[in-house]
């Protein structure tokens, strides 16, 4: 059996709280309300501090003895069985641990608007902080295929969280494209950050993040829990594999420039997009302003 420290910020911050304040009504029982009910004269701050210290080394020599006692006996955790589940609180403070010591990010979604207001601007500011090469691989669905965007807008329209967005093949085809030009705009003002970007024939309920630390699995529902299994574990080596076999079969985007997001106008996106291949997917004036607008905003659904 192995005693763990309970995962995510908020349980860990309830565990240590719980654990100081019985250790301290304990020792407010034991040093001094137990004397005083059975008429004892209470230890002085001198004596009391032996005392404790002695029953401490016991404890912990008694403790330190059984320890090497068990882990003689027990059998080796093996680290390919890892996993980890995150709590929903903890899954944007934990995918901001991972970008800060990654030199590479792949995400395999949707739409990846989470990956366009954190994870790319994000990993462009680790390049310039240190000057080290930075690479991201993007996989998205792709915006030109309507009858896909469909299926994803029904998707999302049947979850819990389907009234947070005017779902449709244009929505999902807006923020796709935002996504998309995103990426390369930051990409062409960050030399160092290594993008490459690839659009999928089909939908997954799932999104993956996988980091040079761990891969981490959420859903569209910021309310609910996400898995983690880290570096070295067997199922980070299978999605490892999964995502490279998924790009390869995916439509890889060619290699271009972008206009900086805040100096980008219509003209600029339509160009890229034609750059892209992806200037017949039929998005109006009105849904490239909405375009730059997503792109500008700097936010996603799941603050």
């Amino acid at each position: 059996m192995e005693l763990r420290v309970p995962g995510g910020i908020y349980r860990r911050r309830m565990f240590w709280t719980l654990l100081v304040g019985g250790a301290g009504l304990l020792f407010l029982v034991r040093y001094l309300l137990l004397p005083a009910i059975r008429g004892e004269p209470i230890p002085a701050a001198g004596d009391l501090l032996d005392q404790v210290l002695d029953e401490m080394l016991t404890a912990i020599l008694v403790a330190g003895g059984l320890t090497a006692l068990l882990s003689y006996f027990a059998p080796e955790a093996k680290s390919e069985d890892a996993v980890e589940v995150v709590a929903a609180k903890d899954r944007g403070p934990r995918l901001a641990g991972g970008r800060a010591d990654t030199r590479r990010w792949w995400f395999s979604g949707a739409m990846g608007r989470y990956t366009r207001a954190e994870t790319l601007p994000e990993m462009a500011a680790a390049c310039r902080e240190d000057g080290r090469s930075r690479s991201v691989v993007l996989q998205l669905i792709d915006p030109r295929d309507t009858e896909l965007c469909q299926r994803y807008s029904d998707l999302r329209r049947s979850l819990r969280t389907g009234d947070q967005a005017p779902w449709s093949v244009e929505h999902v085809q807006r923020e796709v494209v935002a996504t998309i030009a995103t990426a390369y705009a930051v990409a062409t003002e960050q030399r160092l950050l290594d993008l490459r970007v690839a659009l999928r024939p089909n939908v997954h309920h799932q999104r993956y993040d996988l980091s040079d630390t761990e891969v981490i699995i959420t859903t569209e529902d910021s309310r609910r829990e996400a898995l983690s299994f880290p570096e070295g574990s067997q199922f980070y080596d299978i999605v490892q594999d999964e995502m490279r076999l998924s790009f390869e079969q995916a439509d890889p985007l060619p290699d271009t420039h972008a206009v900086a997001v805040d100096q980008m106008d219509v003209g600029d996106l339509t160009r890229l997009l034609e750059a892209l291949n992806l200037g017949g997917i039929g998005l109006d004036g009105a849904d490239m302003q909405e375009v730059l607008s997503s792109m500008r905003a700097g936010r996603h659904p799941y603050d």
